[in-house]
């Protein structure tokens, strides 16, 4: 089915005359140009929606920011986005943030992202190629972005565990860790929301919202997610 809705997508962009129609039709020809052998989360067309260049997806950046109240928790904050993918949900909050730091380990995803950037002329927001695991930060951040990457189709992320410890290390006391969980197709709600409470018990933090994805996408509704506050 993520085959038949990404084909789709592609059509209906194709079709699509606006301001944005060359850069998306030069983006679509950068993205199909060389022969990917990581995991496919697009199948076949994107992942993530970009709104700000009318680019469809199989998930929606636009709602998906709303629903996690991500402005609220931005603003004048060094914010960390890991598994960026092609950075597409970052474009669109607002630009109240001091700056966003997204990585990934897919080079091609973190192109595509800069193409974007570059693009729409954002400030203060990087997109930086490495592994999570072994990336060596050099700050601490106020704001981590953690979007159905505790653990990863494509076997990157083989331990939640180990990966929330390294979250943790990076985040500031009295700072915001947003995790959403995986569909429930593949990930079992009761599973998640056990391995967060361990989580936030063990590290001391404070659940500030507790809820589910709804916008109206397939691969969104049903998804958990946490807002969580790092005590001081």
């Amino acid at each position: 089915m993520s085959k038949k809705i990404s084909a789709l997508n592609y059509i209906k962009d194709l079709f699509k005359y606006d301001d944005h129609r060359n850069f998306r039709k030069k983006l679509y020809k950068f993205t199909k140009k060389e022969k990917d052998l990581t995991y496919d989360y697009g199948c076949g067309y994107y992942y993530q929606s970009c709104e700000s260049i009318n680019l469809s997806g199989l998930r929606s950046s636009k709602k998906r920011v709303l629903n996690y109240s991500i402005n609220e928790i931005i603003r004048e904050k060094e914010v960390l986005d890991v598994g960026t993918n092609t950075g597409f949900l970052l474009f669109e909050i607002e630009k109240n943030y001091k700056s966003i730091t997204g990585i990934d380990y897919n080079s091609k995803l973190i192109d595509i992202a800069n193409m974007v950037k570059d693009y729409l002329k954002l400030k203060n927001l990087s997109f930086v190629n490495g592994d999570f695991q072994t990336y060596k930060f050099d700050k601490k951040f106020d704001t981590i972005l953690s979007l159905a990457n505790h653990s990863t189709f494509d076997s990157g992320i083989k331990s939640s565990a180990t990966y929330l410890s390294k979250c943790n290390n990076l985040l500031k006391d009295g700072g915001y860790f947003l995790i959403e969980g995986h569909h429930p197709s593949y990930e079992k709600i009761s599973d998640f929301s056990s391995m967060i409470e361990n989580f936030v018990k063990k590290n001391n933090y404070e659940i500030k919202k507790n809820s589910f994805l709804k916008t109206n996408f397939f691969y969104d509704d049903g998804r958990k997610f946490y807002l969580l506050k790092k005590n001081k």
